[in-house]
């Protein structure tokens, strides 16, 4: 009899049982209904060659190099938590192709931030390229093969994947992390950024130790970064010490630890040197937080994610930036129905210690079913502030429209959206959240990241305010 298998990448789409049969000679032949493809994988992520999942290992032969062939992308799966390794060899003399692994985290086809590689391979001329052990969590990626060679080399790229074993990675509890002078010496209560000040301080010294806590596991790599933030939850959108490579993401100022042993401790100080007190990242003068997030470039799987990140605070003081920041929003009343005005309180702070910029600023207020701005929100009232001095505050009312005022609103009446609104999800709490200086009047630099929701990062109502809605439709999409 006559069995025909379909082949869907890597995986079968139909199957029958062979009847036992007494001859011995049977055959299993292949047949080929197409002419494979003379460029197997595309050159873009939407057309990539789909691997399907991988459960096991497999080898890919191409070509890459020349001016039409720069990028072949390869898509795979993995349903579960899974160990990566990649190789690619058998390049020609005078050629070189590098390696990445890439998952689309914003779904748009394309590599817009280097977070979005998680791993590369960049050895120089034809030599091959490997990734060892890379630890990945459940989803979809993509490999990258890429060229800026002028002529075509045929390769193979050989991949494999199996089940992740149970690791976790994090701040060995007994020394966790402590900051200095880079003397060894305790930090003064007040750090100055401005040169010839006695407590004048340029670079820190960070110490840390990091605790592989896995019986059974020990991972061949991982990075330890190091960051500054405005607030105690350290994420890589903080500002990252050191020069960053923007190729690979990578800073001058990580550390790589390769091979920690089984409950073995890893321990290191790093000397990180503070933004010049002009630098348009610093806000006003406050407590700021030195971070260090372990495993910073997601390359092991653990079984424990959230405890990665440790800080500590450091006043600072003789920043030159202006800083708007909520200083208190009140809602007037406590309840109200859809369409019902309101009146609104607040004030509005610059923190920092140089006048914000000579243009008034643009506050607009927007009302909520949740305590975060975003863009399902819908307008309900728009205010203008003057220029606020240095650590100096203006305080607003909405019945105030005068624009000789130093914060005027628009319109004095300002209404909750009424039951049309798209937002309702019947009666209960609802936000009024303020959103400061939306153009960059006051010439804030990167201090702007507290100019919306920053009090709901922090745990404190000092940008939005709630109140209780009766009589709310529920305008949930069906």
């Amino acid at each position: 009899q006559n069995i025909v298998w379909q082949m869907n990448q890597t995986s079968y789409v139909t199957y029958a049982a062979l009847t036992t049969i007494s001859d011995l000679n049977w055959r299993m032949s292949a047949t080929i209904t197409a002419q494979p493809p003379l460029d197997l994988a595309a050159n873009t992520m939407g057309a990539a060659f789909d691997i399907g999942t991988l459960n096991n290992s497999g080898i890919y032969n191409d070509k890459i190099g020349g001016s039409a062939d720069t990028n072949d992308y390869y898509k795979f799966s993995l349903t579960t938590a899974g160990v990566f390794n990649l190789s690619l060899t058998g390049l020609a003399a005078g050629t070189n192709a590098n390696v990445q692994i890439v998952q689309d985290t914003d779904g748009n086809g394309s590599i817009t931030s280097n977070s979005e590689v998680l791993a590369g391979s960049y050895n120089l001329n034809n030599s091959d390229q490997t990734i060892s052990n890379l630890s990945l969590t459940a989803g979809t990626y993509f490999i990258r093969v890429y060229s800026a060679s002028t002529q075509s080399s045929d390769y193979a790229l050989s991949v494999s994947a199996s089940n992740a074993q149970q690791i976790d990675l994090a701040l060995t509890p007994s020394t966790a992390l402590t900051i200095t002078q880079t003397n060894g010496q305790a930090l003064p209560s007040t750090v100055s950024l401005k040169s010839g000040q006695t407590n004048y301080v340029s670079s820190i010294l960070v110490n840390y130790s990091v605790r592989n806590n896995s019986v059974s596991v020990v991972p061949s790599s991982f990075r330890i970064s190091f960051y500054l933030s405005r607030d105690n939850v350290i994420t890589t959108s903080d500002y990252l010490f050191g020069t960053v490579d923007p190729n690979t993401g990578i800073s001058s100022s990580d550390v790589t630890v390769n091979n920690l042993g089984l409950n073995k401790d890893f321990a290191g100080s790093q000397t990180l040197t503070l933004p010049t007190q002009t630098d348009t990242w610093w806000g006003g003068d406050q407590t700021y937080y030195i971070g260090i997030i372990i495993d910073s470039g997601n390359q092991v799987s653990e079984s424990v994610e959230t405890n990665n990140t440790a800080s500590m605070g450091i006043a600072i003081r003789d920043t030159l930036q202006p800083d708007l920041l909520g200083g208190g929003l009140a809602i007037t009343q406590s309840s109200a129905t859809p369409g019902q005005a309101l009146t609104l309180t607040g004030s509005i702070k610059n923190i920092g210690n140089k006048v914000s910029g000579t243009n008034n600023a643009l506050v607009q207020f927007y009302f909520s079913n949740d305590d975060i701005f975003d863009g399902g929100d819908s307008v309900i009232a728009t205010a203008y502030v003057k220029p606020i001095a240095a650590q100096s505050s203006v305080s607003f009312n909405s019945q105030v429209t005068s624009s000789t005022a130093s914060a005027y609103f628009a319109n004095s009446t300002i209404l909750v959206p009424d039951s049309t609104w798209q937002g309702w999800r019947g009666n209960g709490r609802y936000y009024v959240v303020m959103r400061t200086d939306i153009f960059n009047a006051a010439q804030e630099g990167l201090s702007r990241e507290n100019n919306v929701n920053y009090g709901r990062t922090i745990g404190s109502y000092i940008d939005y305010d709630y109140i209780d809605i009766t009589g709310a439709p529920n305008n949930t999409p069906t």
